[in-house]
């Protein structure tokens, strides 16, 4: 969606309050988008743009706003560890250099340095990043996943929560950030699921309400349901259970205007 200057997945908003039509997530203009991987690999890069590229990218031109760095075989890191020869900050630097990017997507924080993350060692990452934010120009994103250990109760195994808690670790990543968003989704492995957006930080701004939106996983259609409330989460399971019967998986395509259709 910034590569293209366009709304995250085209998704409006459809209520009659005088925000209908205006998107949720506004992309002002295109920018030259440069995303760092160190966890999916080429393969796993092209599967996932193959997923979006379809239904959002279909007759546009990205040409160079949208690279991908991935299966990189020089090491690259926001700072260079002692005794290590591979100078990966300078690899880092040259890197964006060449590129010139003007947004930088790191994932996820946890491969791009080497100090305790819990410690007030993460201070000195981050002022190496925003050097390098200062030298070359771009705005960056770091992903940084939450803990993701096995909870159980009275034996059984339940679900994690839905974190609205501190970032994990040191007290620096969230004072780096002007903006923390955070993403729940409600069930990892089913093909659809609700997902909960909140904004633990807004540096510049308002912070806006945490909404629910619901996402069919297999087709990369988000539907925007609306405002985390108790009428939302009282229909999620109504409306779970409709939109499987009326849409199983063999459905090839289903609009967005069919599934709001479900929603009480």
């Amino acid at each position: 969606c910034i590569a293209l200057g366009r709304p995250l997945f085209g998704a409006f908003r459809k209520r009659h309050d005088g925000t209908q039509g205006k998107p949720h997530f506004p992309v002002y203009r295109s920018a030259r988008v440069l995303y760092i991987d160190t966890e999916l690999g080429p393969e796993g890069c092209y599967e996932r743009i193959q997923q979006f590229y379809p239904r959002y990218c279909t007759g546009l031109e990205l040409g160079d706003s949208l690279k991908f760095v991935t299966g990189e075989e020089r090491p690259l890191l926001f700072h260079n560890p002692p005794g290590d020869s591979t100078k990966p900050y300078n690899n880092l630097d040259a890197l964006l250099a060449d590129q010139k990017p003007e947004v930088v997507v790191f994932d996820p924080l946890a491969q791009f340095h080497e100090v305790d993350e819990n410690t007030s060692q993460m201070n000195l990452v981050l002022r190496r990043l925003k050097t390098l934010q200062a030298r070359h120009g771009f705005a960056a994103i770091l992903l940084h996943h939450e803990t993701d250990k096995e909870l159980f109760q009275e034996g059984r195994k339940v679900q994690k929560p839905d974190t609205t808690a501190r970032s994990r670790g040191h007290s620096s990543i969230t004072a780096w950030a002007d903006t923390v968003f955070r993403v729940h989704r409600d069930d990892k492995d089913a093909p659809y699921s609700f997902v909960r957006l909140s904004w633990a930080k807004v540096r510049h701004g308002i912070k806006p309400k945490p909404f629910v939106c619901f996402v069919d996983f297999t087709r990369m259609l988000p539907v925007w349901v609306g405002h985390a409330s108790g009428h939302i989460t009282q229909m999620k399971d109504r409306f779970l259970t409709a939109y499987k019967e009326k849409y199983p998986l063999t459905t090839e395509d289903v609009t967005d205007e069919e599934i709001q259709g479900l929603i009480p």
